[in-house]
């Protein structure tokens, strides 16, 4: 029983931390927590939060089961095991949360009598909705709007809502969703933050049914509520591709130059140049579109391999409109390492690049469909290639018509 309580508590932080050779310091500043409190847990005089749990695995670079088995038989509490599961999913150890949830289903089903649906059906839909299942999810998001309509509490029934709205657009299911975001948003009037949230969804769902107009509107109150910092700014770049495709690329160019000056870090750089490159090039510029991808990838890359993939397939889409010395064949090299998480239009587009120049067509090893975007980056490749492919048929014309 001893061991198991050591195990379930800190009983396992002392070794792993001097097997990585850290000082209770060391772990107290890499924790946001005191060294005195580090110490207590070692000790066994105080027990961690789930949070620090998952933080502490993390960082001595453990697996979860190192320590579960063992807090799972010394935890009594539905609301604990709860908020470790939580954690365990933000954390992306998925197996490891479904052990925790099946734990508290039957705990929940021997003593609570239904106390702790809601939270049990929104994690399990969470949990599926990471792993790729959002029918699956939609069912236990529905389950846990029942059960917080029944509870009674507003926080929980705008959770319900807008979560089970998030799923319902993960099907196709525009129109649901926003019904349902429509019920988040009666729910919370006098909580500003919640409601910006509501409005940054729906912009998202007006832009998937293609109603332009009305999802810059959504994006602009939202931006309005939150400002410029994390959401807002996500806000205010949604507004900018709406506008770019309500009203086009001449509209949306000065909102993009803003949202470059406006960005607080690496990641938001990126993303802003990304567009913007594609804006200039859908305007003829595409000398200026080269320098700023270039910009883009000289920086430490902090999006993801496949928005690199897709800048990457934006820079071999504008070397080949230009003509010049631009190193096409070193682009499309680095394009080649990431075919594995490559979006499958930017693959498309680059596909139809080599056929046209007659290099040697890149295969992924997964089949990518085509994601519908603004950028149209497979429509301008094939314009391109049509071009350029009437112009290698005219000179071969006129080639053989010269005695």
């Amino acid at each position: 029983m001893f061991a198991s309580q050591s195990m379930s508590g800190g009983g396992w932080w002392k070794q792993a931390r001097q097997g990585h050779h850290l000082t209770t310091s060391d772990v107290a500043r890499a924790l946001g927590v005191s060294q005195r409190y580090v110490q207590s847990i070692e000790a066994g005089i105080r027990l961690p939060s789930a949070r620090l749990q998952v933080e502490a695995t993390r960082l001595f670079a453990l697996d979860p089961n190192h320590w579960l088995t063992a807090h799972l038989a010394g935890e009594s509490r539905c609301h604990s095991l709860l908020e470790l599961a939580e954690q365990l999913i933000n954390a992306g150890w998925l197996p490891e949360a479904g052990v925790v949830l099946g734990r508290v289903v039957a705990m929940a089903r021997q003593s609570y009598r239904g106390r702790y649906t809601g939270e049990l059906c929104r994690l399990a839909g969470i949990m599926r909705f990471k792993q790729g299942r959002a029918r699956q999810a939609c069912l236990w998001f529905a389950r846990m709007e029942r059960a917080y309509q029944r509870q009674g509490s507003p926080e929980r029934r705008l959770r319900g809502a807008f979560n089970h709205a998030l799923a319902l657009a993960g099907v196709g299911r525009y129109h649901a969703a926003l019904d349902r975001l429509d019920r988040a948003e009666r729910l919370c009037r006098r909580l500003p933050k919640d409601r910006a949230m509501v409005h940054y969804a729906r912009g998202h769902l007006l832009s998937r049914l293609r109603s332009y107009q009305e999802a810059v509107s959504e994006y602009r109150k939202a931006g309005h509520l939150l400002g410029w910092q994390g959401a807002g700014f996500e806000s205010r770049l949604g507004e900018m591709v709406a506008t770019w495709a309500w009203r086009g690329p001449q509209a949306a160019l000065p909102m993009a130059r803003h949202l470059l000056e406006r960005a607080s870090d690496v990641a938001q750089r990126q993303r802003t140049r990304h567009n913007l490159a594609v804006l200039h090039r859908q305007l003829g510029d595409v000398k200026t579109s080269v320098a700023l991808l270039k910009e883009s990838l000289a920086e430490t890359w902090c999006d993801g391999q496949a928005a690199l993939a897709g800048t990457l397939a934006e820079m071999l889409l504008c070397q080949v409109m230009l003509p010049g010395d631009e190193p096409v064949d070193q682009t499309l090299e680095q394009f080649r390492s990431l075919l594995a998480v490559a979006d499958g239009e930017d693959l498309a587009a680059v596909r139809v690049i080599c056929l046209s120049r007659g290099w040697e067509v890149p295969v992924s090893p997964i089949n990518s469909p085509l994601n519908e975007g603004y950028e149209e980056r497979l429509g301008a490749a094939l314009h391109w290639a049509s071009d350029a492919m009437q112009a290698q048929t005219a000179a071969v014309g006129a080639y053989q018509a010269d005695p």
